[in-house]
């Protein structure tokens, strides 16, 4: 564009240095990309990386709301974390809801994948109803269960009783153990399944067919194929899918919160339970940073070996 004449306006080419910035901008698609970066990163500093600097500075001290001063104690947050009974047993927690349920859904998932990657009528539309407990929010999943397995009107009660599997009905989220916890997993699995599954029957699709065909010549029974040919090719479907709902299984909540609220007890108190209630029942931001960072922390190493794999795989 030219300026205006007279005016003392420069034009578009005369600010951005005329066409010769603009031919090393066509040029140079590492410098375009950049420049296009440029907005989305202005973002991400604003509304991800502030808040990430803030709350690990938070951490170091005792940031209460309730009280006006907000002192520097270094590490005691940290030592605190370990040296809490309460806390670790909430980790243990949290890891027994993330091995249970990562290994029930690829499992699931697996036989899920197998049975839609046959040939029969209908597949393209049960491949859409077994995509509908995916679609379901968190917190809804967990209300559904929750009046599913209700003491007095659940339906799990019911069609427990009728197939004689109990004799009276069972307060399942209130009993002492693992009930509820192993309840909230079956929850959890009902809802993730369905994406283990896609993710898995991509895989499957992507094996070549002559390579089953190969096998039966050779003699080859349908368990051996499975074994020799359909695992070994699902080996990288597998491993994103165990890894991806692995990082997702310790960051539970929604379900959670609305299935059991962490009770009875503390029975079902996941460490991202236990994290909201320092934060916004007790106002201890200082700890709930700190307890964040620890989460986080697993999750970079989880993403370290997912990685590492990754590259094991392609070289």
């Amino acid at each position: 564009m030219r300026g205006f004449i007279g005016t003392g306006i420069k034009s578009t080419n005369d600010i951005l240095g005329g066409n010769s910035f603009r031919r090393k901008i066509e040029n140079n698609e590492t410098l375009l990309a950049y420049l296009l970066l440029v907005p989305l990163l202005i973002i991400i500093s604003t509304f991800f990386l502030y808040p990430f600097i803030k709350s690990f500075i938070i951490s170091f001290f005792s940031y209460n709301l309730t009280n006006i001063e907000k002192p520097f104690i270094g590490l005691n947050n940290y030592l605190n974390i370990i040296k809490s009974k309460e806390i670790i047993s909430s980790l243990g927690r949290t890891g027994y809801f993330t091995i249970m349920s990562v290994i029930l859904q690829i499992i699931l998932g697996l036989g899920i994948a197998l049975a839609l990657n046959l040939e029969f009528k209908g597949r393209a539309v049960m491949r859409a109803i077994v995509l509908i407990p995916w679609a379901i929010p968190s917190i809804v999943n967990g209300l559904i269960w929750k009046w599913m397995l209700h003491y007095q009107f659940g339906i799990v009660n019911y069609l427990f009783k009728s197939l004689g599997l109990i004799s009276e009905y069972r307060n399942w989220l209130g009993e002492p153990g693992l009930s509820a916890l192993n309840w909230v997993i079956v929850a959890d699995v009902w809802r993730w399944t369905p994406l283990c599954a896609m993710l898995l029957l991509a895989g499957l699709q992507s094996i070549d067919k002559e390579l089953y065909e190969a096998g039966r010549v050779d003699g080859m029974n349908i368990w051996q194929g499975f074994y020799h040919i359909t695992l070994p090719l699902l080996r990288y479907p597998i491993m994103i899918s165990l890894v991806l709902r692995t990082i997702d299984a310790i960051n539970v909540f929604a379900v959670v919160y609305s299935l059991t609220g962490g009770g009875p007890g503390n029975l079902t108190k996941v460490i991202n339970l236990y994290i909201y209630d320092e934060a916004f029942r007790y106002l201890h931001f200082g700890m709930a940073s700190a307890l964040s960072y620890i989460v986080t922390a697993v999750i970079a190493i989880l993403i370290f070996i997912y990685y590492r794999s990754l590259r094991r795989e392609v070289y």
